[in-house]
């Protein structure tokens, strides 16, 4: 039985975050912040390509909630999608092994960024649920001498491109190819 969270980011990206925007101190442990998991992807609805966002919590009982441009509604979701989520995360044992390690990397979200070390093992302890292995390459970004965000490439066994992102704000986990394609639609929209 395969106990990697891959299908979640195959051809997708995810984004990990708290919906405060304002910089105060996150305190993930608190279940009247809304942490959760920001998944993008494309899939077609009623025939027509759709880039959709869904939001699955992680410190709270709230619904999986999914929108796109033109609705919010759960039900025209399609099933393929929502069974994927689900199996994704319907063995306990690697749900909880997940979000424990999502959370300890949450909770010194603050001081992440503080040395490559600590983002390096961030990356580590989220990028084993989904069976990447990092690669030599990877972008640092820094501010004067503070490190403002670092990008880590990894391949899965079939050397297929993956990349994390964590910065000041969000953790994003994503399939290379993905971004590449929602990029090409952003500028086809332009």
């Amino acid at each position: 039985m395969n106990m990697s969270l891959k299908p979640l980011i195959k051809n997708q990206t995810i984004i990990i975050d708290d919906h405060s925007r304002n910089g105060e101190m996150k305190n993930w442990d608190d279940d009247k912040k809304d942490v959760h998991i920001h998944k993008n992807t494309k899939t077609k609805i009623e025939g027509k390509k759709s880039n959709l966002t869904i939001k699955i919590p992680i410190n709270s009982g709230r619904k999986i909630s999914i929108s796109n441009k033109n609705s919010n509604n759960f039900d025209k979701i399609p099933r393929k999608l929502k069974k994927e989520i689900q199996k994704a995360f319907e063995n306990k044992k690697k749900r909880e092994a997940f979000i424990k390690d999502l959370i300890d990397v949450l909770k010194n979200f603050s001081s992440i960024l503080d040395n490559e070390e600590k983002v390096k093992e961030a990356m580590r302890k989220i990028s084993k649920h989904f069976d990447l292995d990092r690669t030599r390459q990877n972008i640092r970004e820094y501010l004067d001498d503070s490190l403002m965000s670092f990008t880590q490439f990894f391949t899965d066994s079939d050397k297929k491109q993956y990349f994390i992102t964590i910065n000041n704000k969000h953790i994003k986990i994503s399939d290379a190819s993905f971004v590449i394609w929602e990029k090409n639609i952003k500028e086809k929209h332009k």
